[in-house]
């Protein structure tokens, strides 16, 4: 077996330190940040809650999307289709003749 010849002892003053900043910065880079981070309130679409349908052929769910925007969703499994749950536009509309105040079609209350 081939003798190892050790690093000597001024080369090892540069190389240790500049492998654990290395690491530090790899795994700082790797590692999830908190919750609460602007990053994770960048992720959107992330959740799906379906609300099925009785006999379970459909099902819709709510997207929360970028600066409290909000979409619905519907899922008809035996037509294999994905498309807005409803006209958001129009029913903001009938919601404001109606009185209420404060609609709009992204962020409708439900």
């Amino acid at each position: 077996m081939p003798k190892v010849k050790p690093v000597k002892k001024s080369c090892r003053k540069f190389i240790i330190p500049k492998a654990v900043a290395a690491l530090a910065t790899l795994a700082a880079a790797l590692s999830p940040g908190p919750a609460g981070t602007a990053d994770a309130a960048r992720v959107y679409r992330d959740r799906v809650n379906p609300q099925w349908a009785i006999d379970n052929s459909h099902f819709w769910y709510r997207n929360d999307l970028a600066q409290g925007t909000r979409e619905f969703v519907l899922v008809d499994l035996k037509k294999g289709t994905r498309e807005p749950a409803f006209d958001g536009e129009r029913l903001a509309r009938a919601l404001l003749d109606a009185g209420v105040k404060g609609i709009e079609a992204d962020r409708l209350p439900l």
